[in-house]
């Protein structure tokens, strides 16, 4: 046994000897992450056979024999970032077959692991020690396995640094955004080659239901999505008691079939009242709001009627006014969703008639956003952008929820303070309670509710609008930092 493994056995055996039935709820939760840390370190010790198998593999002289003999010879591939060995297509297969999983879980154990060997050392002390898990390091794997291995090394230390405090899905949101600042070029040249293998699939869920998916640019996939929503929101007019989720499946699929989303009426369908002079069954036409194509009037409907024309798309880009310009292409960022190319941010920004830009100007000391002040409870849209744009996601510990589709909460509870000069009240500053955009946070529904009514607890940092600690009802304290955005 090596000397690492001798070292952690008496943090294992007081895991595991635990009485957990007779902890307390505090101590129950505590052993939780005692456990975590344990399951981590095992996780590693995977990671670190199945590198180390990586390694013998790639100067195994039965592999190279067969490698060099020509026909049969197996494919070898690189399977981490720059600067690691070659695998053996032959290797997965076994390594799956020896820690019980999938061959696609095998490939992943195999490229974090080289990674973490050769590219990655932050981030393997930390998770070697327990303190980061295997979700956040095989984000931290991916997100950096196409960058040079110099500009991996500096990201790992970031990164690695950034887990110990965020959960696996937020750590992923803030490794995108790093790696593709740190190389834009490269992060553009891999977005033309994804999109040349952009496509769709199908997959059977059971119980005679499926789920299709399409794989496209992810502004075109935002525009798709939030269409949806606002058809989604005109059938909720229609049908209230039917869940969103399933209007949106159904406006979808309406879509995509060439129906109506609200009446499921085909839209080629020849049914409206013939045009004067026109051919026996041409169909009376209004032009749709997304562009130059045509449908057919739904029949008993007026024509140009704003309630059967597709809905109203708002995209957000966040990005700088060389970068606008074309003074550079550094990476923007697609608020809510990730980042996307410079060329592609310009195209939104200016080749659309109908596109709004806003400027917003930030301290550049903390990166705090100038704001509008009213003396209401609910938010003005100024005040929603600044807060959205400041915070773009939900300030829950571990949440991802995009800011636009969270609600917009008080941290303090909101608090009418009359005011009968102006002048005196900008001397003295807010009170707490009020409706400013310091005193706002998004939150999406399903953390809301906890904040109000389940004994949740949040203060902002008073020296840092990106910090936000958060006390759980059994005492748990979080700490959420979306300084850079994530």
């Amino acid at each position: 046994m090596s000397l690492f493994c001798a070292s952690q056995l008496d943090r294992f055996t007081a895991v595991l000897s635990a009485n957990i039935e007779a902890l307390e709820e505090d101590n129950q939760l505590e052993l939780g992450a005692h456990l975590s840390s344990c399951v981590a370190t095992l996780e590693w010790m995977k990671c670190r056979v199945a590198s180390s198998l990586g390694v013998k593999d790639a100067t195994d002289p039965v592999v190279a024999h067969t490698a060099a003999a020509g026909r049969g010879r197996p494919i070898m591939r690189t399977l981490g970032g720059d600067g690691t060995p070659e695998v053996s297509e032959f290797l997965v297969p076994e390594v799956a077959l020896a820690f019980g999983c999938s061959e696609r879980d095998a490939t992943s154990y195999l490229a974090v692991g080289l990674d973490l060997r050769f590219r990655l050392r932050c981030t393997n002390a930390e998770f070697g020690g327990g303190r980061i898990t295997y979700g956040h390091a095989k984000v931290i794997s991916e997100a950096t396995r196409h960058l040079p291995i110099d500009a991996a090394e500096a990201l790992d230390a970031v990164l690695a640094d950034a887990a110990t405090t965020r959960t696996p899905p937020r750590l992923r949101i803030l490794a995108r955004r790093k790696a593709a600042a740190a190389d834009p070029a490269g992060f553009a040249n891999r977005h033309q080659t994804a999109m040349s293998n952009r496509g769709t699939a199908t997959f059977p869920l059971g119980d005679g239901m499926g789920s299709f998916c399409l794989t496209t640019s992810l502004t075109s996939a935002v525009a798709v999505a939030d269409q949806i929503d606002g058809w989604a929101a005109k059938l909720r007019t229609l049908l209230p008691d039917v869940p969103l989720d399933a209007h949106r499946a159904d406006a979808a699929t309406r879509l995509l079939l060439g129906q109506h989303p609200l009446t499921g009426q085909h839209l080629l369908a020849t049914t409206a009242p013939r045009t004067p002079g026109g051919p026996p069954g041409a169909a009376g036409t209004v032009a749709s709001a997304g562009g130059g194509s045509s449908c057919d009037v739904v029949p008993g409907t007026p024509a140009g009627d704003p309630a059967w024309l597709p809905a109203r798309t708002e995209l957000r880009v966040t990005m700088t006014a060389d970068t606008l310009l074309g003074v550079d292409d550094d990476t923007c960022d697609l608020d809510g969703h990730g980042p996307i190319t410079a060329a592609q941010a310009r195209r939104l920004a200016l080749q659309s008639v109908s596109v709004k830009l806003r400027r917003v100007f930030t301290d550049p000391a903390d990166n705090s956003i100038l704001f509008l002040d009213a003396n209401r409870y609910r938010f003005t849209g100024d005040q929603i952008a600044c807060i959205t744009t400041l915070h773009p996601y939900s300030t829950f510990p571990g949440a991802t929820t995009p800011a636009g589709r969270c609600d917009i909460d008080h941290l303090n509870e909101y608090r009418f303070q009359p005011r009968t000069n102006a002048d005196q009240a900008a001397r003295s500053g807010d009170p707490p309670g009020q409706t400013v955009v310091t005193n706002g946070q998004p939150l999406g529904r399903r953390h809301h509710r906890p904040k109000t009514h389940g004994g949740w607890k949040v203060r902002a940092d008073p020296h840092d609008p990106h910090t936000f600690h958060w006390t759980s009802p059994r005492g748990r304290t979080y700490i959420v930092n979306d300084t850079d955005g994530a």
